[in-house]
């Protein structure tokens, strides 16, 4: 497996990735859009504050992804990371593909220069939250929504 920044040929097969990680997702009840998706990748990776990276098993076949972004909070000229997704195929799970993946965006965030480094999910994935803390992330919050 080989990780490495997204490129143009790798939208289409994001693309399906990503309707799997949706399908799994507390975002599932909203519309899933390919060409939403299109537009942030092609917007994505001309934005230098835009961490997109894909595992490669190769001949173009993607079984992770991690977006994330880097900016300021609106109360601070500091900059802040944090993930905007990260996915992992389930046959691949429990393997290296996720911690792999998050190292490098940790990174990636701590050498463009955030002074905090934010990551998460809202999707229900057993295990999950022992893998951040052994990546060294300490639990700040939650995430709460109204129910449909």
């Amino acid at each position: 497996m080989i990780l490495r920044r997204f490129e143009p040929k790798d939208i289409e097969p994001c693309i399906q990735l990503g309707h799997d990680m949706h399908a799994e997702s507390d975002y599932s009840s909203l519309v899933f859009s390919d060409l939403e998706c299109r537009i942030f990748a092609e917007e994505s990776m001309k934005n230098p504050g835009v961490f997109l990276d894909v595992a490669d098993m190769g001949n173009g076949n993607i079984i992770g992804m991690l977006g994330a972004m880097i900016d300021q909070p609106f109360f601070s000229a500091e900059l802040i990371a944090t993930d905007i997704f990260v996915y992992v195929r389930k046959p691949f799970r429990g393997g290296s593909a996720f911690i792999r993946l998050m190292r490098r965006y940790l990174a990636w965030s701590l050498t463009s220069g955030a002074k905090r480094v934010y990551a998460g999910t809202s999707a229900a994935i057993p295990g999950a939250d022992a893998v951040y803390e052994k990546l060294g992330l300490a639990r700040v919050g939650s995430i709460y929504r109204v129910e449909d």
